[in-house]
């Protein structure tokens, strides 16, 4: 692909690379980036790994359902009951 057809980073009609494999890895992210490099696609590809992929998928409310629960937690006061 020639430098006038590629488009500009960040444009509409660049690719986007989805992995579910989590991109804190600075080996596996440099290794996609190598694959990238190689065939000349690193600056139109965006890299999207598993926590930032779930992020995305859930504020803009694609495939999932969101459920908030509300956590009760009961302790005993023991002192309280030391005194009947």
């Amino acid at each position: 692909m020639d430098e006038d057809e590629r488009p500009p980073s960040g444009d509409w009609r660049s690719d986007l690379l989805i992995t579910l494999k989590e991109m804190e890895s600075d080996s596996f992210e440099n290794i996609m980036l190598q694959l990238l490099r190689k065939v000349g696609v690193e600056d139109y590809v965006d890299l999207i790994g598993g926590e930032q992929l779930c992020d995305l998928l859930k504020e803009y409310q694609l495939g999932v359902v969101v459920e908030e629960r509300v956590l009760e937690i009961i302790t005993l006061d023991r002192n309280f009951f030391a005194d009947l």
